[in-house]
């Protein structure tokens, strides 16, 4: 068995469950014995055996299991076998002869993938078409391997059919493909869900270790030295750069191994230690890795990352005073190396030793090797050093302002794999395609195998360029690079096996024919995939960011991958630049960036071909920056973010560049975007949007986020369609399952109210067409705004009524559908009161910088005193009533009042709070399940509102004072029983439930009532609260029966007053 895709202690646990028994070794026997006879030599000879072989050894049932020749969801290629269960598909077999080499290319002229590739390729395919076949399972009769389809393809675990008569080798064969395992305990997805926490608390666990070091590094240079603080920070991470890639390297043999360590601890051993004498080794250790020494074996690895002297900086050796790091230590437990480093160096010496020593030990004993290792605990791959890397450039910034919680301020959120493939492959692929319509490596192959097409190919992918303008921690970069080393391997493998000539099918549809083709023999039989990612690093790969330890740690991260001994690190300043990727004006910011001066070369030739990655957002700019945005950056409105900027700076500064960024949104709806969408949906080629409405980034506040990719194009088509893509859950973009999709004509979105972009089925886009048509509120009412309270909040609103010139204030929370549930309190509305206010009253809201002046924002009374709606301004659902009563609202409140006689309020007011309104609303507006949703004043302005007289209006308004009348007899009631409740027992504040104690039971009403400390054992008091209880749900049940009846005749009527169909009711209804 060989095993690098479970941890062997996760599994071992699954594996007491299965017993080989005596029927089962004797079909074993019978099968192996066939192996060794070589009877299953021809792929397709074998397929009875092993179909046996699944029913009789892993217990699967033909008819209920197993699918056989599968081409179903496939394409036009064919599966031999795929297995299933009731819900679907969840694994592909790839099935060869038994004396197949599972990882030697395949000798077909059109296909020189290895089985691994191709059965990748089917489950690719299958997941596109059917949701998720997570399990791969390639075998040549002799060699059984699974591999999980998220994982990488070097990642399995195999055995050999031989073995499987030793018991315990058995167990675990089973565990990995038995039925037991896969359909009816499921137990090998818990085994994967470990290891995912696993490998997570590894990640999270080392992090803490790797920035508690730059954190006394920092604290040393900055604190002892007197190093000026940014200098500081830029020292402790070069560093930290500098050992983690030594670490890196002398793991992979491209160092001696274990140098780094070896000499701190031969200098720590030796007990010569003063003042910097550790140091002074680690430092040389840098000078020779930059210039090389042979005497120690070390090539000459250059590249930048090693060529700033550090000599000057000299850390002590020793630090006397114990507490002097106790402000920046992490909690992370290594206790194995701890106990390692004690048994190396002798406890009295590794007390005096400066804890940044020992931390680096500590660094040093993790394997940064390629091999996968069986239970290895330890094992730091480039996809966690990744996530180190990721982590490092939030908490860089925290640092530099002193603040905790920067990250989420400064918008810096960590992009996940998921999400880089993602964007990668939906652009580069296409782009390099002929057709535009490939999105894998294998399909973008096959567009370009016939002929010397793959010429064409190489060149084009020779010759890419590719930016991310914001490139953080080079995230997006490696994955690129990935994917262009993927293609080049393709190619290679396609012209390696192509000779002098070969009949082949080419043409299109009915002008296909057989044809002899020239292709060439490239005479290099081994694809040398570092020097090839190296050229592509140099040749195609590039990105700028403001931050200058980022850039460098891109370089870090781009770097490890390049590694290879005796050869220079690759030189990537000009690919790899800090600067202000927004703005090129010296007196706005101390980097300023000049697209076309940094890029000569490139922009000579037409500039980037693809803009990728995941630029910031959700910030606060600086007042001295806003000035220079306002006036060179006309499309973005008031709140200013960052990534409306970027998303402007692109047009501004590409031509025909295709546009791919994760970003907020908050982009397709806000009112304050409109501009842009208006110039992205006129001056580009939108040609996809992906909303995923769960958090895609754990530690952000905002919602759903955007993948938006755009072309952009001097002339646009004016027919082009976007592809709208919507997912619920994060899951679905990682499986590329359950996810919806159409397709909707660009010039549509032109016509709807300030540009907004929404998902719409074709039902939905009829439904709206006919909205469209029609008048809006605005047209017939007049909506305003409410007060603003700003700073003083806490000064004018009050619990009583003061004076003349306090009045009664409503806020969002008190309005529910036609009834207000005033809360008691009043706004002091004299004006003079800002007068008496010094700086010192002023409360900001959290978040907010303090001010030095009163914020405050006073309307004129009349907006409050007169005859009006007040609708709710946060939510997703439009929830309003009528006031004649003159309250006072603030601006989580929109009030509307009449401006032609000839309509009424009560009449705009039942239809708003029906159903259809809503949903037409969020047809309209796509703001159903925003975490911060909200009406605003201008799109209500803007909902549609059919013309009609007086008379038509009459049977709205009659239900409208129906629907008060019963909602404040409701209310009453609600209001008297739970007042009684308080005061009766002493419940100073009520629970949830008891909130709404009219959706109980009596039984769960007594319980809620228990949970506040009241006696409900005393027989007395029981049947006191149930006989109320009874009382109150004799009152409120009738009332709730009747606004339901009423509610619905409302929905019909409004059905009705806008013409729909009875399938676009259906649509409705269905939508609750």
């Amino acid at each position: 068995m060989k095993n690098n895709l479970f941890n062997q202690d996760s599994i071992k646990k699954y594996t007491n469950n299965f017993i080989l028994t005596e029927q089962k070794q004797k079909r074993l026997k019978r099968y192996i014995e066939r192996v060794q006879n070589n009877e299953f030599k021809g792929e397709t000879k074998g397929y009875p055996a092993f179909l046996k072989f699944l029913e009789d050894i892993l217990d699967y049932e033909e008819d209920k299991h197993i699918s056989f020749d599968d081409n179903v969801d496939i394409g036009s290629d064919r599966v031999e076998f795929a297995l299933k269960d009731n819900d679907g598909k969840f694994m592909v077999i790839e099935l060869k002869g038994q004396n197949a080499d599972l990882d030697k290319p395949q000798n077909r002229a059109n296909d020189k993938r290895t089985p691994v590739e191709q059965a990748f390729g089917y489950a690719q395919h299958s997941s596109k078409k059917s949701g998720l076949v997570q399990w791969i399972l390639v075998s040549n009769y002799k060699e059984f391997r699974l591999y999980n389809y998220e994982k990488r393809l070097g990642e399995y675990i195999s055995f050999n059919v031989e073995d499987l008569l030793n018991e315990d080798e058995f167990k675990y064969f089973m565990f990995a493909f038995s039925k037991e395992s896969h359909v009816d305990l499921k137990a090998i997805n818990d085994v994967v869900n470990e290891n995912y926490i696993e490998k997570t608390q590894l990640a999270n666990n080392f992090y803490n270790l790797f920035n508690e070091t730059r954190l006394m590094i920092f604290k040393e240079l900055h604190e002892l030295h007197r190093m000026d603080k940014n200098d500081a920070i830029s020292n402790a991470q070069t560093i930290l750069d500098r050992f983690i890639f030594i670490s890196f390297s002398s793991s992979r043999n491209l160092l001696p191994p274990d140098i780094a360590r070896n000499i701190l601890l031969d200098r720590i051993k030796s007990e010569n230690i003063r003042d910097h004498e550790i140091w002074r080794d680690l430092n040389y250790l840098f000078i020779d890795v930059n210039e090389g020494n042979k005497d120690r074996n070390i090539s000459e690895y250059n590249g930048g990352l090693f060529k700033e002297d550090l000599t000057d900086i000299k850390l002590k050796d020793i630090i006397n005073d114990k507490n002097f790091f106790k402000d920046v230590y992490q909690k992370w437990n290594f206790k194995e190396f701890e106990d390692r480093l004690g048994k190396e160096i002798n406890k009295s010496t590794l007390q005096r030793i400066n804890p940044i020593y020992i931390n680096l030990l500590i660094i040093s004993y993790f394997d940064f090797s390629e091999e996968n290792k069986e239970d290895n605990k330890h094992k730091l791959d480039i996809e966690i050093l990744g996530h180190i890397f990721e982590n490092s450039i939030g908490d860089i910034e925290e640092l530099k302002e002193d603040s905790k919680g920067r990250r989420k301020k400064e918008g810096i959120f960590y992009t996940p794999d998921y999400i880089t493939d993602y964007i990668c492959k939906n652009t580069i692929i296409p782009y390099l395609g002929s057709s535009g319509n490939v999105n894998t490596v294998d399909e973008l192959l096959k567009e370009f195998s016939a002929g010397r097409e793959v010429e064409k190919l190489d060149e084009k992918l020779k010759n890419i360029k590719i930016i991310d303008p914001a490139c953080g921690s080079g995230a997006f970069l490696n994955k690129a690079t990935d994917i262009l080393l993927d293609i080049h391997k393709g190619i290679f493998k396609i012209k390696k096996g192509y000779k002098t000539s070969i009949p082949m099918r080419v043409g299109k549809g009915k002008g296909r024919k057989t044809e002899n083709v020239q292709h060439m023999d490239i005479g290099v039989y081994v694809f040398d995939a570092l020097s090839k990612r190296r050229e592509i690093l140099l040749d195609n790969i590039y990105g700028v960011d403001l931050n200058s330890e980022s850039v460098e740690i891109t370089k870090l991260s781009l770097f490890l991958k390049v590694c290879e001994k005796g050869k220079k690190l690759p030189k990537l300043d000009n690919n790899i630049k800090c600067g202000n990727s927004l703005i090129d004006d010296s007196d706005f910011t101390d980097k300023p960036f000049k697209w076309e001066e940094e890029f000569p070369e490139i922009f000579n030739n037409g500039g980037f071909d693809i803009v990728i990655g995941n630029p910031p957002y959700g910030i606060f700019i600086d007042e001295y920056v806003m000035n220079y945005y306002s006036t060179h950056f006309p499309l973005t409105q008031y709140k200013m973010n960052l990534y409306i900027l970027f998303i402007e700076r692109m047009l501004q500064i590409f031509n025909n560049s295709i546009v791919h960024f994760i970003i907020p949104k908050s982009l397709l709806f806000n009112s304050y975007h409109g501009m842009l969408r208006k110039e992205l949906l006129l001056k580009t080629e939108i040609n996809e949007i992906f909303t995923i409405t769960e958090k895609v980034f754990a530690d952000a506040e905002v919602g759903g986020s955007l993948l938006l990719k755009f072309t952009l194009n001097d002339t646009p088509n004016p027919e082009n369609n976007i592809k709208l893509r919507t997912a619920e859950k994060v899951q679905n973009v990682k499986m590329q399952s359950g996810i919806k999709e159409n397709y909707i004509p660009q010039e549509y979105f032109l016509s709807i109210p300030n540009y907004e972009i929404s998902f719409l089925s074709s039902s939905s886009q009829v439904l709206l067409t006919k909205l469209l048509k029609l008048k809006t509120i605005h047209d017939f009412y007049i909506l305003k705004n409410g007060l603003n309270p700003g700073n003083i909040k806490h000064i004018l609103i009050s619990n009583k009524k003061e004076t003349s010139f306090f009045k009664p204030i409503i806020w969002g929370r008190d309005i529910t559908r036609y009834d207000i549930n005033w809360s008691g309190q009043y706004v002091n509305y004299d004006k003079r009161i800002t007068s008496t206010i010094s700086i010192a009253d002023l409360q900001s809201k959290p978040g907010m910088k303090k001010q030095n002046k009163v914020d405050l924002r006073w309307r004129t009374p009349d907006i409050f005193e007169n005859e009006k709606i007040v609708i709710r301004k946060t939510g997703d659902s439009l929830i309003c009533c009528y006031d004649d009563k003159n309250f006072y609202f603030d601006t989580l409140v929109h009030g509307i009042y009449l401006k032609d006689k000839n309509f009424s309020l009560k009449f705009l007011m039942a239809i708003l709070n029906s159903y259809p309104a809503t949903y037409f609303y969020r047809l309209l507006h796509d703001i159903k399940g925003k975490i911060f949703a909200k009406i605003s004043l201008k799109n209500l302005g803007m909902f549609p509102l059919p013309e009609i007289g007086l008379d038509e209006q009459q049977p709205f308004i009659e239900r409208a004072d129906i629907m008060l009348h019963l909602n404040r007899q409701l209310q009453n009631e609600i209001n008297g029983f739970k007042y009684w409740i308080q005061k009766e027992f002493h419940v100073e504040k009520l629970s949830k439930k008891l909130e709404k104690y009219y959706e109980l039971s009596k039984d769960e009403f007594i319980i809620e009532m228990r949970k506040k400390k009241v006696n409900t054992k005393s027989r007395k008091n029981r049947e006191y609260l149930e006989r109320e209880f009874s009382e109150s749900i004799k009152i409120t049940n009738p009332l709730l029966q009747e606004i339901e009846l009423t509610n619905n005749e409302i929905d019909q009527m409004v059905y009705k007053l806008y013409r729909l169909t009875d399938d676009e009711i259906k649509i409705i209804e269905d939508s609750v």
